[in-house]
């Protein structure tokens, strides 16, 4: 039963209203404003009869209160006066009333109206209980929706640090496979083995650019797929690309045309190896699916900007065409046309959905017309921004005397625990003017930024350190006064995307990988090192060039990629491979001694340097095995095998060493695989 309060300080009155009303409802009658007041907030009415002139409080000012009150805020209150101008209704009704009766009061009315505001009352709740209930179930199902989506993009984000991670683990051994075939084939005789190693090799370039595509579809979906910004001829570019395609299509009996609109311009700025990437992709297709005609590659403009122009890139074919089916899934990744196992066509699906994801980071897209049996046509659109004449590279390789710049009172200090590495970064440093202060490791790094209190423009900061590694360091430093922006790059083997997001984490600003690529050194000091300490590097800088060098070709060693490392300083090149033929024996009985002892992570640090050492020096064979043992350690995976194609390996190179540089040597420890029978 609904229970209505009535409130008036007439006595007579207020009993004639508790009279009507009390065979429908519970109803409770108060003279005094103050005792109603506590009264409907302890019961909750479901309906409030207020009289306006009161001897304690008015009626108003009793409304205001009620009004006030969270308790009493929602119950309906009418009020019933001897006032009856269209002043008074209008006051009561601005303060909150859903009604305004007069006195004296007609029964039949007043039930009426009574029953009317209980039951638009009785609405009001049920929408209200509705509305919350419909709250709760759409904040349930929004926090759902949310979890879903959360355990979405984790599962996405472990799908693809697992795709990156996977290639880079995949390239390591491959690169072994490869460079093995590579130095078995020369010593091969038998002719049925060299037929199968040229064979090895062929796979393991294809495995080796299906890798490849699968770490940039990873890269792109992680985020982590940099464009570079760099001044290049596009006339240059395209007369490479076609070079390398147009034997193939010789070799097919097709014509390979291109025409390039005189309105595009020479001179762009932007990344050109992925352009490249885009061309190749595209031609190469056209090329598979052609098996007789042409294929044209147009280029023309799309649109012009302040300082940048849209390319309009075609590649139009008279192969097989495409059925509307086809076109639909074409750029989604690991999607091929032609998915049935009798297939004529190989490809693993991915070249296309790479070039849509570049051609999108270029701000532009790519689409695809055709018809089935009358070959296809695909459309690029990207943009890039306009170069000075002069300044364009003819190829990326091209792009190093722009990067170094020569510095002038720079303070920079080099990290790591490997006194090559050091000598490495010292010889890149010194040739743009600048000579490093060293640390071994983050503990003495500390000494000198926090103790000795120097200051410094920039640290390069090995990862995997004694006593003190790198991230740590890092994270220590940061915490000292004034450090707080001070540059610090991660300078590791450590290069995988969740590796470089670590690094990030712990406070370092940018990630640059062992070994070396020069272009990317310079370029990273240009891009932390203030502009004002620098001026460009001009031929002048670079002298009268370089002494011939005679070293000789040495089995298993790339000595014109380690020369470089080392600005083609062959004296400090040949010190150090003399010290490879003594340090590596020790280093690998490091590694062969910790895992025989169960230490883990001091057998991949032994392992990890001799794969930085490896690499620097060109021994890119060797720098493949010790990869894939430092991988297997930290997987904890069997290494015995990997360790032993190490040693024999390491037992080859030093063999080779020996020969080449003769009496430069002195007699350091030999290596030998024999270890009393372990298997």
């Amino acid at each position: 039963m609904e229970k209505i309060l009535v409130v008036d300080d007439d006595e007579c009155f207020l009993e004639s209203m508790v009279t009507m009303l009390e065979a429908d409802y519970a109803v409770h009658g108060c003279a005094r404003a103050a005792e109603a007041l506590a009264w409907a907030c302890a019961h909750q009415p479901d309906l409030i009869f207020l009289d306006v002139m009161m001897d304690d409080i008015d009626g108003y000012e009793l409304c205001r209160r009620l009004q006030a009150c969270p308790a009493t805020r929602a119950i309906p209150l009418i009020f019933i006066s001897s006032l009856d101008s269209v002043q008074d209704e209008t006051r009561g009704l601005a303060l909150g009333a859903i009604d305004y009766l007069t006195k004296p009061v007609n029964p039949a009315i007043t039930r009426a109206r009574i029953r009317n505001h209980i039951k638009l009352k009785r609405g009001e709740e049920q929408l209200r209980r509705l509305s919350a209930t419909m709250e709760d179930l759409i904040l349930q199902r929004t926090a759902q929706l949310n979890q879903a989506l959360d355990a979405a993009k984790i599962a996405e984000r472990t799908k693809d640090a697992f795709l990156a991670n996977i290639t880079h683990e995949l390239r390591t051994p491959l690169a072994a496979v490869l460079g093995f075939a590579g130095l078995a084939l020369p010593l091969c005789t038998d002719p049925q083995q060299q037929q199968y190693l040229e064979k090895i090799a062929v796979a393991g370039n294809l495995l080796s650019g299906i890798v490849n595509d699968l770490l940039d579809l990873s890269k792109i979906a992680a985020g982590s797929m940099q464009l570079e910004t760099l001044s290049f001829s596009l006339r240059s570019l395209l007369a490479r690309d076609l070079s390398i395609m147009s034997y193939k299509a010789a070799e097919k009996g097709l014509e390979l045309n291109q025409r390039v609109d005189p309105e595009v311009p020479d001179d762009l700025v932007g990344d050109p190896l992925r352009l490249e990437q885009i061309l190749l992709n595209l031609l190469s297709n056209a090329l598979k699916f052609t098996a007789s005609g042409r294929i044209d590659l147009r280029i023309g403009l799309c649109g012009r900007e302040a300082g940048r122009i849209g390319l309009a890139l075609e590649v139009e074919d008279t192969g097989i065409g495409l059925r509307p089916e086809e076109m639909a899934s074409l750029f989604k990744p690991f999607s091929q046309a032609d998915a049935s196992m009798t297939r004529k066509f190989g490809g693993t699906g991915l070249g296309l959905a790479i070039c849509k994801r570049l051609a999108e980071m270029m701000d532009g897209e790519i689409s695809v017309s055709s018809r089935a049996g009358h070959g296809a046509t695909f459309r690029v659109k990207v943009w890039f921004g306009l170069g000075r004449p002069g300044e364009s590279l003819p190829t990326p390789q091209a792009a190093r005397p722009l990067a170094r710049r020569l510095y002038h009172d720079v303070r920079v200090l080099v990290v790591d625990d490997q006194a090559f590495n050091r000598d490495v970064v010292e010889g890149l440093l010194a040739v743009v003017g600048i000579t490093p202060r060293h640390a071994c490791n983050g503990h003495e790094a500390l000494e000198l930024l926090g103790v000795a209190g120097e200051r410094f423009d920039l640290v390069l900061m090995d990862i995997q350190m004694p006593v003190m590694d790198g991230l740590t360091a890092t994270r220590v430093i940061r915490q000292l006064p004034g450090l707080e922006a001070l540059p610090i790059i991660a300078m590791t083997a450590h290069t995988m995307a969740h590796e470089r997001a670590q690094h990030l984490a712990d406070g370092m600003n940018d990630h640059i990988g062992k070994p070396f690529d020069e272009d990317s050194f310079y370029r990273l000091l240009a891009r932390w090192i203030p502009a004002a300490k620098q001026r460009p590097y001009t031929d002048t800088d670079a002298g009268a060039g370089r002494a011939a060098s005679t070293m000789p070709a040495i089995p298993g060693i790339d000595t014109g990629a380690g020369l470089a490392l080392l600005q083609h300083d062959e004296a400090r090149y040949r010190r150090w491979l003399r010290d490879f033929v003594g340090w590596a024996p020790t280093a690998i009985a490091a590694v062969r001694a910790a895992l025989a002892a169960h230490q883990a992570e001091a057998a991949s640090m032994a392992a990890h340097a001799l794969k930085g050492r490896c690499g620097l020096l060109g021994m890119k064979d060797l720098h493949g095995v010790a990869a894939a043992l430092e991988a297997a350690i930290d997987g904890a995976a069997p290494a015995a095998a990997l360790l032993l194609d190490l040693e024999r390996g390491a037992l080859a190179v030093c063999g080779a060493l020996r020969s080449a540089l003769g009496s430069e040597l002195e007699s350091p420890p030999a290596l030998t695989s024999d270890h009393g029978g372990e298997r």
